[in-house]
């Protein structure tokens, strides 16, 4: 789901000619793909989801499409590609997508039958196992429509905007070109790290914490 569509960020700009609208809908996609590669989620409307995850070796899994309003189980995948379910009891989910194996579940989770182990680093912390997909989560997480966060849609009109200030003139010039005067007539655009630190900033509020 875009966070804001061409059409909301014309009215922003107060543009009513349909001149831009292609260079702007490739920019808002560009823009939001960049965004929840920095965050470290989607921005999806909400749906029910079956997402295969990685074992890092710690307590914790990240679920990409948050916020999550219900979430149904986990499972973990051996070699075979057998699915083994987890004891719902051995771990918790939170709104923002995280999910957290409880000190208690050493002991009485068997590592042989739901793929988790315990790390010396981590005391009587069962983790899981790491690996590439060898765990799945089924659940609800998106957002509801028209409820997309509207500090998040302002922060991707601002960065869009800056975009589209730089891109608009066409001939490549990019983020490269920073300044030009005509006469009396002069104006400067955004250095590319400038543009970048603008965005984290923007979008600091937004990224998780996937450690």
């Amino acid at each position: 789901m875009a966070i804001i569509t061409t059409a909301e960020f014309k009215t922003l700009k107060g543009i009513s000619a349909s001149t831009w609208d292609t260079l702007i809908g490739l920019l808002i996609a560009d823009a939001q793909d960049e965004a929840e590669r920095w965050c470290g989620r989607l921005f999806d409307e909400v749906a029910d989801f079956n997402e295969p995850l990685s074992g890092n070796g710690s307590n914790k899994l990240f679920l990409s499409r948050t916020p999550v309003s219900d979430f149904s189980a986990l499972y973990a995948i051996d070699d075979s590609g057998t699915q083994t379910l987890i004891d719902s009891g051995s771990y918790r989910w939170t709104f923002d997508g995280t999910i957290v194996l409880l000190p208690e579940s050493f002991g009485r989770v068997s590592s042989d039958q739901f793929g988790i182990v315990t790390d010396t680093r981590w005391g009587n912390q069962a983790v899981f196992t790491e690996g590439i997909e060898n765990y799945s989560a089924t659940y609800t997480g998106g957002y509801a429509s028209g409820d997309m966060p509207p500090g998040l849609k302002l922060s991707m009109f601002r960065y869009v905007d800056t975009l589209f200030q730089a891109y608009k003139g066409g001939g490549g010039e990019g983020l490269a070109y920073t300044s030009e005067r005509l006469g009396d007539y002069s104006y400067t655009k955004a250095k590319a790290g400038e543009v970048f630190e603008q965005f984290r900033s923007l979008f600091a509020t937004f990224k998780r914490d996937v450690r």
